[in-house]
């Protein structure tokens, strides 16, 4: 990866040893993997340790694919995780009509805190849905959930 771009020379490691119909929704799951694997690398991997990685990534997406796959799966953008402190303050003090009065307190636009806000909802939103009464979990999410209470 050269700049953060990548390029078919990047993924080539992947891409042979990936099925050609590989569902596209799983591809860019490997992917996304194989990169993550590539940038913890120190340096360019040699040949055997790309197609090692690549494994790796396939393996892993295969998992979630056999793990998670099949049924109403979400998968969080964690941006409540991910709030600054001051984004956190300033959802906790949203009251449903005060976009102008965070944004005059916080120094920013008023679109600027609706983006914050809103993707914070959005994200507490899809967290409620998942505990609802009637819907189905996997025992494997519901064991790592128990794990984090």
């Amino acid at each position: 990866m050269r700049d953060g771009r990548v390029t078919a020379g990047d993924l080539a490691p992947l891409e042979a040893v990936m099925d050609p119909a590989y569902p596209d929704r799983l591809r860019e799951i490997a992917e996304h993997l194989f990169l993550q694997l590539l940038e913890e690398e120190d340096a360019a991997p040699d040949p055997a340790r790309a197609h090692q990685m690549a494994q790796i990534a396939l393996r892993q997406t295969e998992r979630l694919s056999i793990n998670l796959g099949g049924g109403n799966f979400y998968m969080h953008k964690g941006v409540s995780f991910r709030l600054t402190p001051r984004n956190r303050e300033m959802c906790a003090r949203f009251t449903g009509n005060n976009y102008d009065a965070l944004a005059l307190a916080y120094g920013l636009s008023d679109m600027r805190v609706r983006q914050i806000v809103n993707a914070w909802q959005v994200e507490r939103f899809m967290h409620r849905q998942e505990t609802l009464p009637g819907v189905e979990e996997h025992p494997v999410s519901t064991k790592a959930r128990q794990g984090r209470r």
